[in-house]
């Protein structure tokens, strides 16, 4: 016995299964977008935080020079040739080249233009520093200056500077500028 039966198909499962493999294709692609955004979000980052670490390491140098007992007031000069200023900029970063009128710190590991660059920054950081003049008193502690610091009679035993240091990343786009005042006793 033979058995004819007509069924209609409408090919809606085949339908249904191509929207079904369009909606996991777009989700598929929509996440490994997300992840490649996410990844070059968390290497800025770090790229950020070395640079900051780099101008860290360069202020850390300027007070080591200014704690070393070379200190030359009459070094502090407009010529900008050695890093050291007299109190002339209120934003020093905006005035100076800092390739030619900042001092370099030496012991950064610096990586050239085909290295990896984890671990090292792409220039070496550099700071300048500016005499902003002597402190006879901080009563008001403005300064935060140690107590035994503080003047005696007219006689002033600070000097302030202001340190100002630049560092970069990975990549010399990424650049942190960094400030600080640091005070040596007479």
């Amino acid at each position: 016995m033979i058995m004819t039966s007509k069924i209609h198909q409408q090919g809606v499962v085949l339908a249904v299964g191509l929207i079904m493999l369009a909606v996991v294709t777009l989700l598929a692609v929509t996440s490994m977008q997300s992840s490649g955004l996410q990844e070059q979000m968390s290497n800025n980052v770090k790229d950020k935080m070395t640079a900051f670490e780099a101008a860290e390491s360069a202020i850390r140098a300027a007070e080591q020079y200014l704690d070393s007992g070379v200190l030359n007031l009459g070094a502090f000069d407009n010529d900008e040739s050695d890093g050291l200023l007299a109190n002339l900029y209120d934003e020093v970063w905006n005035e100076i080249d800092w390739e030619t009128d900042a001092v370099e710190v030496d012991n950064v590991v610096v990586i050239d233009g085909t290295e990896d660059t984890q671990g090292g920054v792409r220039s070496k950081p550099r700071y300048v520093i500016q005499h902003i003049g002597p402190v006879v008193s901080d009563t008001d502690r403005i300064l935060n200056v140690d107590s035994s610091y503080q003047a005696r009679g007219t006689e002033a035993l600070i000097q302030m500077f202001k340190i100002t240091a630049r560092g970069t990343g990975g990549s010399d786009n990424t650049q942190v500028v960094l400030e600080a005042m640091y005070g040596v006793s007479n």
